[in-house]
């Protein structure tokens, strides 16, 4: 059995359509960027991955507009931009997502789909 001590959940909107690539064990992650609203003007995003078959639905259905709940472990990468300035993104390796709406519809849909646990992610 897995415990994660360290777990969130979002809701948020696809700013693109997901990306999917393949590692060099041929495992297939997806990647989201996700828009998730805090009050009334702000905006904050997020990087969602997906491994696996949890990714591959997320590429066969979703797209940019879609409105998406994940839960996941997160984690936060430092870099340096091209004018060299210090910055961070939170990404979200999702072990759960919820289709929320698809392909960036009002339609609301039903279901939960599941990933892999923690310790099949390779980071």
């Amino acid at each position: 059995m897995t415990y994660n001590t360290f777990e969130t959940t979002l809701v948020g909107i696809l700013g693109r359509d997901p990306e999917a690539r393949y590692t060099g064990d041929g495992k297939l992650v997806c990647n989201m960027s996700v828009a998730v609203h805090r009050g009334k003007d702000k905006t904050v995003w997020v990087q969602v991955e997906a491994w696996e078959k949890l990714g591959e639905a997320c590429v066969n259905n979703l797209r940019k507009g879609s409105k998406i709940l994940a839960k996941g472990t997160p984690r936060a990468d430092a870099y340096v931009n091209k004018e060299g300035d210090p910055k961070a993104s939170l990404i979200i390796t999702a072990r759960e997502i919820e289709f929320l709406s698809n392909f960036g519809g009002d339609k609301e849909e039903e279901g939960v789909l599941e990933g892999p646990g923690t310790e099949d992610i390779p980071y």
